[in-house]
C-alpha cells in the first residue's frame, strides 16, 4: 500500500467502521499464525504457536486445580514458580520490550493478515505475575513505597511477598489486567501508523510510503516509550486495579529490564509524552521541532490527537482485528504451563555443611531419603513432592522429605541455584525461624 488513493480507501473504509479490503484472507479460528509472527515468537520465546483465537473468542480457563496437571512431571503450575517466570519475564522485556509476547502486523505490510497478535502465554506470564506482586498492598499503607518494596522483594531472591494477601480477588482479575495491557500497547503501535496514513492524505506527500519503507530510527525509540507511557497513563488498564495507586508501581515493575524504562516513567507523568509525539511528526515529515510556542511542523496538529481514539474495545475487529495465538501443547488451564524455555531452566544443586554433618550423623533409612531427595531435585526441581513452603530469612524454603522429616533449603531463582540447608525431623523449620 503505497499510493496516495490506497491510503484514502483504507482510511475511509477505517472511519466508517466498513474495512473490507482483504477480508478473506484474514486468519480464522483454528488457522495458523502468518509465517512471519511464528517466526518471531519463536525467536524470542524459542518456540511458535500453532493457531489463532480472535479475542472476542478467548478464554482465561484458569479454574481448579486439575490432578491429572499436577501430577505430570512435564507441567508446572505457575504459583509455584512464580520466581522463575520472574526471571524470564525480566530477561525477555530487557531485550525484547513486550514485542516478546505481542506482535502487531501493519496495514501496510500485510493487509490479509493485518492487525495484533498476543501470545496466550504472554497473558498467562504477566497475568501471574502481576496477581502475585500485588501482594506487596500489604507490607505497607504507602502506595508511594510500593514500587520500592517490589523492587527490594522480588520473588527471583526472596519469598517475602508470599505472607501478604494478594490485591486481587482472582487470578482472572490479574488475566484482565495483562491483557488489557498488552492490547493497548500494540494499540498504540497502530495509532502510529495511522498517524503517518493520516499525514499522507492530509499533504497529498508521500510520507507514509516513506515511513513505511524504513521507519526511521528515532521515530521506533519514540514509539516504544510513547507505547509505554500510553499505557502506563491509561484509565482503562488502572481501573482494573483494586487497590488505589498499586497501577503504577505493577506497571514499573513490569517494565523494570526495559531499558529506557526512566524515559517511560517521564513520558507517562511528566510533559515528555507531547513532546515525543511532535518529534514523531517531525521525523516522519522530515521538518524541525516548532521553535515558537504554538506553531507546529506541517501537519504536526495532528500530535496533539494521539491516540486519535481510546475505545480500543469498539474498534476490534471492524477496524483491527485482534488475536491470541496458542501452542498447541499449551495446557486448558491456565494456572498450569507445559516445562518449555524459558520456564525450564537448568538448576544446580548444592549442599552445605550443615547438610552433610546431618547427613553423617543420620541412619541408613533418613540417608536414603536425603539421597532420594536430592536426586528427585536434580531431575525436577519442582517435584510434586517436595511441596515447597516459604519461611524467614527472605529466601528461604522448607520441604517435606515425608510425613515426618523436613528439610531446609536457600533457593535463589535468578542464579537457579538450590543450596540443602539441613534436614531432620518436622519441628526442624521452626529452628530456622520458617512458618509452618
Amino acid at each position: 500500500m503505497s499510493t496516495n488513493k490506497s491510503i484514502n480507501t483504507f482510511l475511509s473504509q477505517y472511519n466508517n467502521n466498513k474495512l473490507s479490503i482483504g477480508t478473506k484472507a484474514r486468519p480464522a479460528e483454528g488457522d495458523p499464525p502468518p509465517t512471519d509472527v511464528q517466526d518471531w515468537f519463536a525467536q524470542a520465546m524459542g518456540s511458535g504457536d500453532h493457531h489463532v483465537i480472535p479475542l472476542n473468542k478467548f478464554e482465561f480457563r484458569v479454574h481448579g486445580e486439575d490432578q491429572t496437571l499436577k501430577k505430570d512431571s512435564n507441567i508446572v503450575r505457575y504459583g509455584n514458580i512464580i520466581g522463575t517466570v520472574e526471571n524470564a519475564w525480566d530477561a525477555l522485556i530487557g531485550q525484547y520490550g513486550l514485542e516478546a509476547v505481542s506482535t502487531y502486523v501493519p496495514f501496510h505490510y500485510d493487509l490479509g493478515n493485518y492487525g495484533i497478535y498476543i501470545r496466550q502465554q504472554g497473558i498467562r506470564f504477566l497475568g501471574h505475575l502481576l496477581f502475585q506482586w500485588s501482594r506487596v498492598q500489604g507490607m505497607t499503607d504507602r502506595a508511594q513505597e510500593y514500587g520500592d518494596l517490589l523492587k527490594q522483594y522480588d520473588f527471583q531472591s526472596s519469598n517475602r511477598l508470599h505472607f501478604e494477601n494478594t490485591a486481587f480477588e482472582s487470578v482472572e482479575e490479574a488475566f484482565t489486567l495483562a491483557r488489557e495491557i498488552i492490547l493497548r500497547y500494540q494499540w498504540f503501535r497502530h495509532q502510529i501508523e495511522l498517524l503517518a496514513a493520516y499525514l499522507e492524505d492530509a499533504t497529498g506527500s508521500t510520507y507514509y510510503s516513506s515511513y513505511s519503507t524504513q521507519l526511521p530510527a528515532s521515530v521506533e525509540q519514540a514509539e516504544a516509550i510513547l507505547s509505554k507511557a500510553y499505557v502506563a497513563r491509561s484509565y482503562s488498564c488502572q481501573s482494573k486495579v483494586p487497590v488505589s495507586g498499586l497501577y503504577r508501581s505493577l506497571f514499573k515493575r513490569m517494565i523494570s529490564n526495559f531499558p529506557a524504562s526512566d524515559q517511560v516513567d517521564k513520558a507517562a507523568y511528566g510533559t515528555k509524552f507531547d513532546q515525543l509525539c511532535n518529534e514523531v511528526v517531525a521525523d516522519i515529515t522530515g521538518q524541525s521541532l516548532p521553535t515558537v510556542s504554538g506553531q507546529h511542523p506541517r501537519g504536526g496538529i495532528l500530535a496533539e490527537r494521539l491516540p486519535f481514539e481510546t475505545d480500543v474495545w469498539g474498534a476490534v475487529p471492524s477496524q483491527l482485528p485482534v488475536y491470541v495465538t496458542r501452542n498447541e501443547f499449551s495446557t486448558d488451564n491456565g494456572s498450569y504451563g507445559p516445562k518449555e524455555v524459558p520456564l525450564d531452566p537448568d538448576w544446580e544443586i548444592n549442599t552445605s555443611e550443615t547438610w552433610d554433618d546431618a547427613y553423617e550423623c543420620a541412619d541408613g533409612s533418613l540417608q536414603q531419603r536425603a539421597d532420594n531427595a536430592v536426586n528427585k531435585l536434580e531431575a525436577n526441581v519442582r517435584h510434586d513432592g517436595f511441596e515447597w513452603k516459604p519461611c524467614k530469612p527472605d529466601n528461604r524454603w522448607y520441604f517435606r522429605l515425608d510425613q515426618q522429616i523436613r528439610g531446609v533449603a536457600d533457593i535463589d531463582n535468578g542464579d537457579f541455584t538450590i543450596e540443602l540447608v539441613d534436614f531432620g525431623n518436622h519441628s526442624l523449620p521452626d529452628d530456622y525461624g520458617c512458618w509452618n
